[in-house]
């Protein structure tokens, strides 16, 4: 089925992830998309830089993911990242609205998201991602930093 992340405060770490796999976000004025993962010193999972840049492009990836800079409500929906920015009381009624369709007529929506998604979003990348990042975030989890040694 098709999914469609409604967010009405932060999404940290793999909470971005999840909001990212997502085809579709919704966000109000208190959301924020927070990488978060370097910031703590932690190699990113979970294909998370693959999924930045499947969303935006690759400089949103590196502002997000290298620089570990958070990603206000306003600018997920100016880079892409997000479809539309709701009052937060509007945003049940705003995602019902949306999806009433699909929910009339499950067989379309599900070819429509097989679709779409064989077409539109590139799965293998994010697979790929997924296994490249796995190694080097159980790297970042056993090595010794400067801050760890403190």
């Amino acid at each position: 089925m098709p999914t469609l992340a409604a967010l009405d405060g932060a999404a940290v770490g793999a909470g971005v992830n999840l909001a990212l796999a997502a085809d579709l976000r919704i966000v109000t004025e208190r959301a924020r998309l927070i990488s978060g993962f370097a910031r703590i010193g932690l190699h990113p999972g979970g294909g998370h830089l693959h999924l930045l840049a499947r969303t935006r492009d690759s400089g949103t990836a590196a502002a997000a993911g290298l620089f570990a800079q958070p990603i206000s409500a306003e600018q997920a929906v100016n880079c892409g990242l997000a479809w539309a920015l709701v009052p937060s009381d509007d945003l049940h009624e705003h995602v019902n609205h949306m999806t009433e369709h699909l929910a009339a007529d499950p067989v379309l929506a599900r070819a429509l998201v097989q679709t779409y998604r064989r077409t539109v979003v590139d799965a293998a990348a994010w697979d790929r991602a997924v296994e490249i990042e796995r190694a080097r975030q159980m790297w970042s989890l056993t090595r010794t930093t400067p801050s760890k040694e403190r």
